[in-house]
């Protein structure tokens, strides 16, 4: 009777399995925290109801970055070696400490800089496609929906006080933040819908990220989205056969030629329309400026994540960029600018080095579906975009750089493990009596 007893027991509760559908659960809940607090939308939210000790969420980040490559080592080892760029640029970086002029700042920036990679390369390593758009479509989803209730319930908090009075924020500091990422929650949002007929209540999430990118006013978002759409669906058009090659080579063709034209006499009335000067930001004081201050260490620069921090060093070049602007910007609003000054010539050339690594991703990738490849096209392209006016490529603790780095080495890995699996067999299902997880 004993022995029948322990017999059923075991059939029926399984602890090994029991103990990998929790252990997948909370990775996964970890994972979506991370992708949460890279966004800046927690730091920026508790900043704003003013909360003290915001360090302590940089540090959970990073944490958690290490914890999930700590419990997928084969898996980050697989994204680091398809990743090769990025390590590159992190060693770089890491040897801008025998040079920086603030020594703490370029080993905090080290260290959150890092430990983002590792969980990119982890995630990339690891989960099919299906799971990271879910993932960062749960993530970015329900940050718009908490900024939307910010906007209607707590306009002192979901709406900007003080310059653009009136425009959507939501839990993010500034219009332009919520702007972007509910861009990126619209594509990733579009992502899902295209899996078939089960999943079309994303729309929901398309609709509420279109609704948020309008309510920010934010110009640069509402750029970007079109673009990564046009791009995204160009791409569903392109990969769908001979004809579909056909249409859309023509279409290309025609993007081309009326290139011409909007980029000599029509850009003017676009950028009138748009409330735009020639930069595209009106933010040419801060690139004079950072350009002359780079210019003063053209080959290794001043050190990764040295200039910015110095607010109150009388010696620091920040006070030479606030005296010349005549305000003080947080950062040089230009990712490559902003290479030039921390890292030199090497820091810019190792930056395009991976962005085109990405790019070359995209192209190269075999095995995707066309859903997964539009989705990846349109992030890179509005991620790309905005990387021309916004720091948003090798930042610490930056959401829109690990996109970067997890799609360019997901994209480069084998057909096999690119291949779009069922959830069921991709993150674990209950069978009567049988688990079987197979992730």
């Amino acid at each position: 009777m004993s022995h029948t007893h322990q017999t059923v027991f075991a059939d029926h509760l399984d602890i090994g399995s029991v103990y990998a559908h929790w252990r997948a659960r909370i990775e996964e809940a970890l994972i979506c925290i991370a992708f949460v607090i890279q966004s800046t939308a927690a730091v920026n939210l508790l900043s704003k109801v003013n909360v003290p000790g915001l360090g302590a969420v940089w540090l959970i980040g990073g944490v958690i970055c290490v914890l999930v490559a700590a419990m997928n080592p084969i898996a980050t080892l697989k994204g680091a070696m398809r990743g090769w760029p990025v390590v590159l640029i992190t060693c770089w970086a890491f040897l801008s400490l025998g040079w920086t002029i603030d020594r703490y700042e370029t080993v905090r920036g080290i260290l959150m800089l890092a430990t983002c990679h590792l969980l990119a390369f982890a995630v990339a390593g690891k989960y099919s496609w299906e799971r990271i758009t879910t993932l960062l479509a749960i993530s970015l989803c329900g940050l718009v929906a908490l900024s939307l209730f910010l906007v209607f319930a707590m306009p002192s908090v979901g709406t900007m006080q003080d310059i653009h009075q009136g425009a959507w924020s939501g839990a993010w500091a500034e219009k332009q933040g919520m702007g972007i990422y509910a861009s990126h929650g619209l594509l990733v949002s579009l992502a899902m819908v295209w899996r078939g007929p089960s999943y079309r209540w994303w729309w929901l999430g398309v609709a509420m990220c279109g609704v948020a990118i309008i309510g920010t006013t934010s110009k640069t978002a509402l750029m970007m989205t079109v673009l990564a759409l046009a791009f995204g669906f160009w791409l569903r058009i392109f990969y769908r056969g001979v004809l579909g090659k056909v249409i859309g080579g023509w279409l290309a063709a025609l993007g081309a030629i009326l290139a011409i034209p909007i980029a000599t006499g029509a850009l003017d009335f676009l950028l009138k329309a748009l409330g735009k000067s020639t930069d595209l930001t009106g933010r040419t004081d801060i690139w004079a400026a950072v350009q002359k201050i780079g210019d003063m260490r053209p080959d290794r620069g001043w050190g990764y994540q040295a200039v910015f921090r110095g607010e109150d060093d009388i010696t620091s070049p920040y006070q030479w960029i606030t005296q010349w602007t005549d305000f003080s910007p947080v950062n040089a609003h230009s990712s490559y600018l902003d290479m030039y000054l921390q890292l030199g010539h090497t820091g810019v050339a190792l930056l395009v080095v991976c962005v085109i690594w990405s790019w070359i991703g995209l192209f190269m990738a075999r095995g995707i579906s066309n859903d997964v490849m539009s989705f990846a096209g349109a992030t890179l392209l509005s991620v790309t975009f905005t990387s021309f006016t916004e720091t948003n490529l090798m930042a610490p603790m930056e959401l829109q750089w690990v996109l970067i780095i997890l799609l360019g080495s997901k994209l480069l890995m084998p057909a096999e493990t690119n291949t779009t699996a069922p959830l069921a067999q991709s993150h674990g299902t209950l069978r009567g009596d049988t688990f079987t997880y197979a992730d």
